[in-house]
């Protein structure tokens, strides 16, 4: 079992106390919170967990506690064994590049732009998008932070998003994740 790992996901309607209190039914149990990815959309709160336990546990119990410990706290939850690596364990080649969409908020922004990205057989790692106001107008930003093969012909995905761009009268860029953080360093 110590050598097993899980994955967890918990969603429900945003209040304070939510991490706290799943984190302390792991935390009890012996869980190592390896990752964890938590947002919030609109008044919605939605966090997915790798976990691995430091110790033999009864699954089963776990998954009931958590039940309880989702009740009081009024989310849910669902647990499942994964044989999903732990990021420190992968030995990667692949380069990691930033997507960024901005434009009038329009339906099929992200179906647009995540076909290209299928098409091009291109593992998306991280993608958020939200509308904000400028002058009255809604806009839509997204941002997809993907995977590519170090020998990637960046150029090609550039055209490939430029043509989609087009279709949907928005801005696209591709960039280097390095370049991404180095220009948006605080």
């Amino acid at each position: 079992m110590i050598n097993e790992r899980f994955i967890l996901t918990v969603v429900g309607k945003d209040h304070p106390g939510i991490v706290a209190g799943i984190s302390s039914t792991l935390f009890e149990y012996g869980c190592n919170i390896n990752e964890l990815n938590q947002t919030v959309l609109s008044d919605e709160f939605a966090m997915i967990l790798l976990l691995q336990p430091t110790r033999d546990i009864d699954i089963k119990e776990l998954d009931e506690s958590l039940k309880k410990r989702c009740e009081q706290l009024g989310v849910v939850h669902f647990l499942r064994n994964t044989t999903a690596q732990f990021a420190t364990d992968i030995q990667t080649k692949k380069d990691r590049l930033i997507i960024t969409v901005l434009g009038a908020d329009k339906i099929g922004i992200i179906a647009g732009v995540t076909n290209v990205l299928a098409d091009m057989n291109i593992n998306i790692i991280d993608l958020s998008a939200k509308p904000y106001k400028i002058h009255d107008k809604t806009q839509y930003a997204v941002v997809a932070r993907v995977e590519v093969d170090d020998d990637f012909d960046i150029q090609s995905l550039a055209k490939a998003l430029d043509n989609c761009a087009n279709r949907l009268s928005v801005e696209i860029k591709v960039q280097s994740q390095e370049i991404f953080k180095a220009m948006h360093k605080i």
